[in-house]
């Protein structure tokens, strides 16, 4: 027995050398990128979307799978408990009750969501799911947002880092089909105007337009808790990677970062008309005086506006130009596409031609109604013959307008505008652009018109 003891030892030693030599201590680890969960899809999001009644909110109850990537990303503040993805088909929003999304959804990272008992119906026309239904201040029905408590249980994770669905177009190839998807908008710049801003106001979102050389134009929404509100709007040309969304019928742009505007190129020269329109039918001659204080009193209510010395301008075939309204004794001119049966609306009001131009101040007042987007722009030219509008170089002005911020029917006062820049003649144009049914049909009106 002493002897099978005094073993011992080199026995014990000789198993661990034999089990050391088998054990393999490097454990697997799990994929950089993560895995998708063990789940089969059903639908696509297109599929998805064809449950979806505009105006309505629906509850899904059937054994609803889809999934899709990632698209937006809440890191800088301009998407707000929003997840926006998309597969080949077509994109939807989820509308999630937590901030700091982009650290367990990062963008393109693939996402399962199975969507029985949720809920999908629209925000201000964009199609949405959401988990039930609620009530806003006005006490009309909303979709209510995922609660984060049970996010997981609908929203799973997948692989991260999949291939980008970012899909080049211009502004003018961007339709409804795109509403929550990527998109890469090639040849693009900031309209003039916009490029003395910020990328939004102090208290308040803004729309900033992007136009093209064609002068084709798109509104980008911007939040005023965005980490880049205060940053500069971008003055030279080139791309910018957005999510389309649509707002009231207009379709509108959302960045996820600042740096999504990639603009190094130099901006489109030569003026523009206001669009590519070659051909203007003109009501009115015009004159030149000394100045201009126009309050309107001379029109005729819904009647096509009409002024001594003013231009009142279409470049669409048939189509609305600025008609003269009277609201309890108050008189303006008013813009609208509501209710066209044209796909476009394009029009122009012009002043006078002012002498001296460059030692005048331009002042006025606008208002907007039901709005849908920033419509309305201000231009100015100094070599406009009184008749060829699309002949003449129009340069826009950084001027205070209506907006989406104010209410109805609300008159804003447009500030002092220097006209020092300039200098000989000078034709102010007020721009109203809108598309018809279901469109940009926001409204927009003009008063008390003083260059001076």
């Amino acid at each position: 027995m002493k002897k099978f003891f005094s073993y011992l030892p080199i026995l014990l030693l000789g198993f661990g050398l034999l089990f050391s030599g088998c054990i393999d201590d490097k454990f697997d680890e799990p994929p950089i990128d993560g895995e998708d969960p063990d789940i089969t899809t059903t639908h696509t999001i297109a599929e998805v979307l064809n449950m979806w009644q505009p105006g309505n909110i629906v509850e899904i109850t059937d054994d609803v799978v889809f999934s899709g990537i990632v698209v937006s990303s809440d890191e800088a503040g301009n998407f707000y408990k929003t997840l926006v993805i998309e597969d080949e088909t077509g994109g939807i929003r989820l509308s999630i009750d937590q901030s700091g999304l982009h650290t367990s959804y990062p963008l393109f990272r693939r996402v399962f969501v199975k969507a029985k008992g949720l809920y999908i119906g629209d925000y201000h026309d964009l199609p949405t799911i959401g988990a039930g239904i609620g009530t806003n201040s006005q006490g009309n029905p909303i979709i209510e947002r995922i609660p984060s408590a049970v996010l997981g249980e609908y929203v799973l994770k997948g692989k991260k880092n999949q291939p980008s669905p970012i899909r080049e177009k211009t502004i003018a190839e961007v339709t409804l089909s795109d509403v929550n998807r990527l998109v890469r908008l090639k040849d693009v710049e900031f309209i003039a105007g916009d490029t003395l801003k910020a990328m939004a106001d102090n208290n308040f979102s803004a729309n900033r337009t992007l136009t093209d050389c064609l002068d084709n134009t798109i509104d980008m929404r911007n939040s005023n808790y965005a980490d880049f509100a205060d940053a500069p709007v971008p003055s030279k040309h080139g791309t910018v990677d957005a999510v389309v969304g649509i707002y009231n019928g207009g379709l509108q742009l959302g960045i996820s970062y600042y740096e999504d505007i990639n603009f190094t190129e130099d901006r489109c020269t030569g003026g523009t008309s206001g669009g590519n329109c070659d051909t203007w039918t003109v009501i009115g001659t015009s004159t030149t005086v000394a100045s201009v204080d126009e309050a309107f009193d001379g029109i005729t209510n819904n009647q096509d506006f009409e002024q001594a010395g003013w231009l009142n301008a279409t470049c669409v075939d048939g189509g609305r130009v600025w008609r003269g309204k009277t609201y309890q004794s108050t008189k303006y001119i008013k813009a609208t596409a509501y209710g066209d049966n044209n796909s476009e609306v394009h029009t122009l009001a012009i002043t006078p031609g002012v002498t001296n131009i460059g030692s005048k101040t331009l002042t006025f007042k606008s208002a907007q109604d039901h709005y849908t987007q920033d419509n309305l722009r201000v231009l100015i030219s100094t070599d406009f013959d009184g008749s060829d509008i699309a002949a003449a170089t129009w340069t826009e002005l950084s001027v205070t307008l209506a907006g989406s911020s104010n209410s109805n029917y609300e008159w804003v006062d447009s500030g002092n505008v220097s006209l020092s820049a300039y200098s000989g003649t000078g034709y102010i144009a007020f721009e109203y652009k809108g598309s018809g049914p279901g469109g940009n049909t926001g409204s927009y009106s003009i008063d008390d018109v003083k260059i001076q």
